[in-house]
């Protein structure tokens, strides 16, 4: 196939999005998806101006890099630029103008990633005491029941509907977001107490919702309410900053939404009262190696454990 015309790779970037595959998505990936093709032209130099042609694997290769070594960009976020810069450059072999898209070969494999993987931590139970303090009444709420449901997920948590209670049965029973999964929680005295103040609050407020929390319910407000819950953790001093590369601030034992499900799982894993099973059915996750991911053994029996074999070693 011969390449129609020659187009530089600034040019080609700046009509991309005039193209329908740029035009049909969503405005915030439009901002996205220019601000990454720009970056990219920075980070070219004056070879932005030679022809797309030049352009091959092993060059973005070394952008990625670029990305990662030196930026420090976390590996999702390198994931979702190798993704843009792809389709820029699928939009460039459907017009012709490059024979194959230098994009395609790339796996992440071939990208370094030297950003320290940031750990999710579960809670402990003086945080969690200190957060049912502290935190404003909305996200204690969400908090709360996030904890009396055994750890769901934000999504589900965010979406609850009151239809969802069976308050004769004493059941809470929904299919989760992600893996489809049916889940049944035992609504116990505290969980109906919560409830009832919720939808007191609600009534209150003159709110008439199916919703548990109508405010968060739709996925677009999944990264506000998350965010606002990091920031009460940074407020509260629950995130402590390492510096990493160049003095950019970040977390390696991160607390956010997602570590009271860590917390959940931890606490109960640590009750002899509970296998494995059980806990994992609870829950809602679909495997034992998954359900290995979220249990934290606490520092009390790792002390334990260390020295109860000095004091083997020492008897023998």
């Amino acid at each position: 196939v011969g390449i129609a015309r020659k187009i530089t790779v600034r040019e080609w970037f700046k009509e991309f999005q005039t193209r329908p595959e740029f035009l049909h998505t969503k405005e915030q990936t439009q901002k996205s998806y220019a601000q990454i093709c720009n970056d990219f032209c920075k980070w070219l130099g004056k070879d932005a101006d030679a022809p797309i042609t030049k352009i091959n694997s092993a060059r973005i290769v070394d952008y990625l890099n670029y990305e990662s070594r030196e930026l420090g960009y976390a590996a999702g976020t390198v994931i979702r630029h190798r993704a843009a810069l792809r389709v820029a450059f699928n939009s460039a072999e459907h017009n012709e103008l490059i024979q194959r898209n230098p994009v395609r070969t790339i796996r992440q494999s071939m990208v370094e990633n030297t950003r320290p993987r940031e750990v999710i931590m579960p809670f402990t139970h003086k945080q969690i005491a200190i957060l049912k303090r502290e935190l404003p009444q909305q996200l204690r709420f969400l908090m709360m029941v996030c904890l009396l449901s055994l750890g769901q997920r934000l999504a589900d948590c965010c979406r609850m509907r009151w239809d969802m209670f069976d308050f004769k049965k004493g059941w809470l029973m929904f299919s989760t977001g992600k893996t489809q999964r049916i889940i049944t929680t035992h609504l116990t005295k505290e969980f109906r107490s919560l409830l009832s103040e919720i939808k007191a609050q609600q009534k209150a407020d003159g709110i008439y919702s199916k919703y548990l929390f109508p405010q968060w319910a739709e996925r677009k407000h999944l990264n506000c309410v998350s965010k606002a819950f990091t920031d009460e953790l940074d407020r509260l001093g629950m995130r402590p900053r390492i510096k990493h590369l160049k003095g950019r601030a970040h977390h390696r034992h991160a607390l956010c939404f997602h570590s009271l499900r860590h917390y959940v799982v931890s606490t109960l894993r640590s009750n002899p009262n509970f296998s494995a099973d059980v806990v994992r059915d609870g829950v809602g996750h679909s495997s034992e190696e998954v359900e290995r991911m979220y249990f934290s053994v606490p520092e009390d029996k790792k002390q334990a454990l260390a020295s109860y074999m000095s004091e083997m070693l020492a008897a023998n």
